[in-house]
């Protein structure tokens, strides 16, 4: 009985090994991992409605991970993901809520970029709103409607258009202004064929002058410029001028000057304006009488 017991322990123990045998070649044929090595990462969102945690993570269409948790921080909707080690997220990466199949589970769908720069691991992918059926259904609407408003709009413009064009008014309107355009044409294009050879001719005198006024440029160009040194040598006096009477003014203006003294002292004012009469005095008897003189030699 005991050798029975025996031989039952190693049947079980060549069974297991069998099964362990065939579950570990099934593995290894298949590349499958038991334990996979994964690196966390976090998006951000608006809005996650239907998003389960546990919810598949897929990367260009292949599942790359999990949702291990989500939650709001000032009004956005922060998710953590679960991604494996052989992802490489990159600064302009992106991540999205869709659904596969119609009625199937929403996933998290993550476009990893293709800048060649490593996003840092603090750094949030950046979430592109979700549009469900619902949404496009009411986005649908919405342009339909305003589609119906615009063709209405233009509907009446078409209307209004249509009336103003079919109206006698504006086609005499119409009419007389073509008939008006159509006569200045005419009344132009005579014109200018009477007038042509003085046209003609006033272009002709316009290209005259401006070669005599080239050529006399060119002749008189040292003259031009000797009259400009003049001018320059000119402005130099008169700036040293306009210098010189500013000295004398501020000379006229202290009163500690030679000069100011003379313009301040009222006695000088005075003794001046009365040799200036006493003169005006002389030179009127001088015209009056004459100058009277006796001359005696012995």
């Amino acid at each position: 009985m005991f050798d029975d017991k025996k031989a039952q322990i190693k049947l079980g123990i060549m069974v297991f090994a069998a099964i362990f045998i065939l579950i570990f070649t099934v593995i290894w044929g298949k590349n499958i991992r038991v334990i996979k090595s994964s690196y966390k990462a976090k998006a951000c969102f608006t809005d996650v409605t239907g998003l389960e945690k546990g919810a598949r993570v897929l990367v260009n269409g292949i599942p790359k991970g999990k949702v291990s948790d989500y939650w709001l921080d000032n009004g956005k909707v922060i998710v953590e993901l679960n991604l494996d080690k052989d992802v490489i997220l990159f600064t302009d990466a992106y991540s999205y809520l869709e659904s596969p199949d119609l009625m199937a589970e929403k996933v998290l769908a993550v476009n990893p970029g293709k800048s060649g720069l490593i996003l840092p691991d603090s750094a949030l992918i950046r979430g592109l709103p979700y549009y469900s059926i619902s949404q496009m259904f009411l986005a649908v609407g919405e342009i339909k409607q305003e589609l119906t408003s615009t063709m209405q709009t233009l509907q009446k413009v078409g209307i209004s258009l249509e009336e103003t064009i079919s109206s006698p008014d504006f086609n005499r309107q119409l009419h007389s202004t073509m008939a008006d355009l159509s006569s200045a044409s005419r009344s132009l294009n005579t014109l200018v064929k009477e007038n042509q050879p003085k046209i003609d001719r006033a272009v002709d005198n316009l290209y005259s002058i401006s070669d005599r006024a080239i050529q006399a440029v060119n002749q008189h160009d040292q003259d031009v410029e000797a009259v400009f040194k003049n001018l320059r040598a000119f402005s130099d006096d008169l700036q040293s001028i306009t210098q010189a009477a500013k000295e004398l003014s501020n000379l006229l203006k202290e009163k500690d000057s030679t000069l100011g003294r003379l313009t301040h002292n009222d006695e000088f004012y005075q003794e001046m304006r009365q040799a200036i009469q006493n003169l005006d005095s002389l030179i009127t008897e001088f015209r009056k009488n004459g100058v009277k003189t006796k001359i005696s030699l012995f």
